[in-house]
């Protein structure tokens, strides 16, 4: 059975599997993945209430500036995968993580190809608001107002 270590973890989100479980609360599959799992030292308590009392704690700190800006580019570069994957209603939710013109704009495609007029014109309005002049933003709200009739 292979163990787990810090440089496996995934660089994508740089958690190990029982970080992840432990921020969801799930205690299952911590219980299940600790013993593959080899101690992390920034985990003081290394036990199964220890790290998910230690995953609660640091889901409650605020986030700075830098890895929120992280987090948003890892969350759209997600969304933007399920777009490719023409999966438009599941990539629609994914750009709602964090409000940005971008994302507003690609939610806006996302319900056109849904047939979704109202939302598409909703989030190409949001869209205008944040960047008034920006031709995606007039070219979705216009598309929105074609599907609408």
């Amino acid at each position: 059975v292979p163990v787990l270590c810090r440089p496996c973890s995934s660089p994508m989100y740089g958690n190990l599997p029982i970080e992840l479980a432990a921020k969801r609360d799930c205690m299952e599959e911590v219980e299940m993945l600790f013993p593959l799992t080899s101690p992390i030292p920034t985990i003081p308590n290394w036990s199964i209430d220890g790290i998910i009392s230690h995953a609660k704690f640091e889901s409650a700190k605020p986030l700075d500036r830098r890895q929120l800006e992280q987090t948003k580019a890892t969350l759209k570069a997600h969304a933007d995968h399920l777009f490719s994957l023409k999966d438009y209603k599941v990539a629609s939710k994914a750009y709602d993580v964090a409000p940005s013109a971008t994302l507003y704009a690609n939610r806006s495609l996302c319900k056109l190809l849904l047939d979704d007029g109202e939302g598409a014109l909703s989030d190409a309005l949001r869209c205008r608001m944040l960047r008034p002049n920006w031709v995606k933003a007039c070219y979705r709200q216009a598309a929105a107002h074609k599907l609408l009739k």
